[in-house]
């Protein structure tokens, strides 16, 4: 049953934690990010793979907590809640900066791969 009690006591501070935030008590914001900070910032950067975007996703989810903290109902546990914000970070829109690949580049590709080369007007040698 301590295992029980410990979890109820971690979501009562949860609870107890938002709420505070949500009344616009600034320690309790700067709580919350020091107790979560280090699991929240590998996890950005497990997904952007670069620490100055992990660093940028991480704030931007802070900001979004903090305007959205009354939006945390408490059905899970809040690092899970802020878990979810910053991976949304991490894969939004803003962060992507991956060029998608045009279709012809494609196919130089795959005929590099395939046939060692291919002639300068684009078609296979």
């Amino acid at each position: 049953m301590p295992g029980t009690q410990l979890a109820a006591s971690a979501r009562a501070d949860d609870i107890d934690l938002a709420g505070r935030i949500a009344a616009g008590d600034s320690h309790a914001f700067e709580t919350l990010m020091r107790r979560h900070n280090r699991m929240l910032y590998r996890l950005a950067r497990s997904i952007l793979r670069n620490d100055a975007d992990a660093e940028d996703a991480l704030q931007d989810a802070y900001v979004a907590a903090y305007r959205n903290i009354r939006s945390f109902h408490a059905r899970s546990r809040i690092s899970t809640w802020l878990a979810r914000i910053v991976i949304n970070e991490a894969y939004g829109p803003a962060r992507t900066k991956k060029p998608r690949r045009r279709r012809a580049d494609c196919r130089i590709r795959w005929c590099r791969a395939t046939h060692g080369g291919i002639s300068d007007d684009g078609h296979d040698d």
